[in-house]
């Protein structure tokens, strides 16, 4: 190895961590007990070696020690080690300063149960945890468990001997370099505490720091090059950084067996390294922990895009592959129902996955296929995938493996989750048939639960809450002969109930229909309350989704916030072939400028929840049915939001787009209608006003006129 290229390889990577925009996230903290701790880490980059003490350290307020590969302790290379905290594996010191360190408590260890960096991340051969280097085919290393029943038996034997034989006491005191007069606090305890660290995206790329190391060191081998690659460009990139602590192993139950507590007891005498009678079952008892910490370290793998998209590009038996169809896979594996407790997902993850059908505007899907085609396992023919199976089923036993074959790194990765594998491996085999009545099947089940949950929970509340279960219910009116389907966005604190005269004039006319119900709407008001303005995106999206999965023609129709959020989707969707936009809220009467201030506070619940009529009294809305009474402030700011947005996003509009504004709007600025029309950047645009008074247009007495306004422009 090049001495002086590892060294600058630890310097510019511990010092570009620092500088770097990587991004650090600390799950499950509050496991790490008090006491001799061993924390067992998986290793893949040299990044954990660097940056995990820091934190640890940092919140346990104690120094922590860790184990390195010997081979690394050579000339400088070995004092900047050591002045890291680093033990070599060889140190002939190394068992005794580890039991000394721990049964003072004066520093904690890391130890890495893998013995080196696995760079393919496989740890799983049928099931069984199984390391492959270029050395060879080994079992995951038993020295953390080794190490930690040592020192809980020696913690115990100590406090045993210091009653009953304290010369005895004195002697393996001394032993381990333990101070005479230090006494060391007995009543605690040894732990091991698993650790996974999780790194997202992994892109090994030429970058600043290879030509940096190139520039001092004129041969740089394959190996540590390809970890600057790697590493240099998670760093330089940012990457987000993961790092979960487990449950910890409490180690003094591995010792309640006669033999071992014999031993502990003994009156005899016997050194560190002696072959005492309880040898044998601790050897056996540190098995059975490497193989707990092995599967919690692997078990906690935060899960992220890639993850999926490689488990499922390597999996799917064809080479030539739709790029929709493996897009609704990976888009049911994301969305996959697993208790929370028993997979955890990168932050990306835990949102609203409905992108990955339409515009991928997050870019997980386009960034990963980019960079598969730069590693040559994929490349895109006449729009279609086409899998280098070659590629990806290289052997797993080269120092670039990470480098040129990233997929069966990610898929490696993701293996010994036993709650995720199974699963995926189905979603990849399973035909494009019943992968796409799946996804069908799983948008309609989520808005149907969702709302049965909310009207369940909101309901008890009896505030204000709708009397008819049936006015909130999102519904799909599905024939295969009609050619033509419609998604109907109902309005801000209404129901799809708003849009039923509509939706039944239409599938009368041959349409497939799709009510909509938006979060948090069609149950009570403070179903509202938390629920932002792109949950009304994300349902309308996935609407949109399910009806184009069914039908080759797909329009929608939105009034008020379902015009705002019909103008969101219409800019991003292609596949939207028409937009009708009613009472778009572009901009509302001045009340609604700033719902903070009381008095606009006040109007707004006033002209949501009443008109006026000609005598000047105040009755009830005429809609008590399907729409709220009134709406909390957090609900009014999510709706100027969406306004805002919508406002952005008409100049986007390219598709067929028909305007509908009432004259005598009484919440949005009729002159709203004139605007958007303006704004909207399609060349087949349309305009109408209606003369009434009624910001529900398709419930007025107008209504006739509006119905076939819209068949009228979707027919042309």
């Amino acid at each position: 190895m090049n001495r002086f290229a590892f060294g600058a390889a630890s310097f510019f990577l511990k010092n570009l961590y620092y500088l770097s925009k990587a991004k650090v996230e600390i799950h499950g903290a509050e496991n790490i007990p008090k006491g001799s701790v061993i924390f067992t880490i998986n290793h893949f980059t040299r990044v954990e070696t660097l940056i995990l003490p820091l934190h640890i350290e940092k919140i346990t307020k104690k120094p922590v020690w860790s184990l390195a590969w010997h081979g690394l302790f050579k000339g400088a290379v070995s004092d900047f080690l050591e002045k890291s905290g680093a033990l070599s594996t060889r140190d002939p010191n190394r068992d005794r300063l580890i039991l000394n360190k721990l049964l003072t408590g004066s520093a904690n260890w890391i130890i890495f149960p893998e013995g080196s960096m696995i760079k393919t991340k496989k740890v799983l051969n049928n099931g069984d945890y199984e390391i492959v280097t270029a050395e060879g085919v080994s079992r995951p290393k038993t020295g953390a468990a080794n190490f930690a029943l040592r020192c809980e038996f020696y913690r115990q034997r100590l406090r045993w001997l210091k009653n009953n034989d304290f010369n005895e006491f004195e002697r393996i005191k001394n032993n381990f370099g333990i101070p005479l007069e230090f006494d060391p606090d007995f009543d605690e305890e040894t732990f091991i505490v698993p650790v996974n660290l999780t790194y997202y995206p992994i892109r090994a790329r030429e970058n600043a720091v290879n030509k940096l190391a190139s520039y001092f060191v004129d041969t740089i081998s394959d190996r540590i090059n390809e970890e600057i690659m790697t590493e240099g460009a998670m760093l330089l990139d940012g990457v987000d950084i993961d790092i979960r602590f487990g449950n910890p192993i409490k180690i003094s139950p591995y010792l309640d067996e006669p033999t071992i507590r014999s031993d502990i007891e003994s009156i005899e005498k016997f050194d560190f390294d002696d072959n005492i009678a309880s040898l044998k079952v601790l050897r056996e008892n540190s098995v059975k922990i490497m193989y707990r910490y092995m599967s919690a370290i692997y078990g906690m793998t935060t899960v992220n895009h890639d993850h999926i998209f490689s488990y499922i590009l390597k999996y799917m038996p064809s080479e030539k592959i739709d790029p929709l169809d493996f897009k609704m896979r990976t888009y049911l594996a994301a969305e996959a129902d697993i208790e929370p407790e028993r997979l955890f997902l990168h932050k990306a993850l835990r949102q609203n996955q409905i992108s990955l059908l339409t515009d991928d505007r997050f870019s997980k899907y386009a960034e990963f296929i980019e960079f598969c085609s730069e590693k040559g396992i994929v490349e895109i023919d006449d729009g279609k995938i086409i899998k280098n199976n070659e590629k990806i089923y290289l052997p797993e036993n080269s120092d670039d493996f990470r480098k040129i074959n990233p997929v069966a790194v990610f898929a490696n990765e993701i293996e010994p989750i036993i709650v995720l594998g199974p699963h995926l491996e189905r979603l990849s085999k399973e035909s494009s048939t019943d992968i796409k009545r799946r996804v069908v099947a799983h948008i309609l089940k989520k808005h149907s639960i969702s709302f049965k949950n909310d009207f369940d929970f909101f309901s008890k509340m009896q505030k204000d809450c709708l009397p008819d279960e049936n006015s909130g219910m999102p519904k799909l009116f599905y024939k295969k002969e009609n050619k033509k389907s419609i998604v109907l966005m109902h309005g801000f604190l209404s129901s799809p109930q708003e849009m039923k005269g509509l939706g039944t004039y239409l599938n009368e006319n041959g349409f497939n229909i799709y009510y909509l119900r938006f979060p948090g709407h069609g149950t009570s008001p403070e179903n509202l309350e938390n629920i932002s303005y792109e949950d009304f995106i994300y349902a309308g999206e996935e609407a949109l989704v399910l009806l184009n999965l069914l039908s080759e023609n797909v329009f929608v129709c939105g009034i008020s916030l379902g015009a705002a959020a019909a103008s969101i989707l219409a800019s991003r969707l292609d596949f939207i072939k028409k937009t009708i936009l009613l009472n778009p809220p572009l901009k509302f009467i001045k009340y609604f400028e700033n719902p903070n201030e009381k008095d606009g506070f006040k109007s707004v619940l006033e002209k949501l929840s009443f008109r006026k009529n000609d005598e000047n009294k105040i009755k009830a809305c005429i809609y008590p049915r399907y729409r709220y009474s009134f709406a909390g402030s957090f609900a009014l700011r999510e709706m100027k939001k969406i306004s805002e947005e919508m406002s952005e996003c008409l100049v986007k509009i390219v598709n067929p787009c028909l305007v509908i504004q009432s004259y005598n709007d009484p919440l949005v600025d009729p002159k709203s209608g004139y605007r958007v029309f303006e704004k909207i950047s399609s060349e087949d645009k349309s305009l109408l006003y209606i003369n009434s008074r009624e910001h529900s247009i398709i419930n007025s007495d107008k209504k006739d006129a509006v119905f076939e306004n819209i068949k009228m422009f979707i027919d042309e």
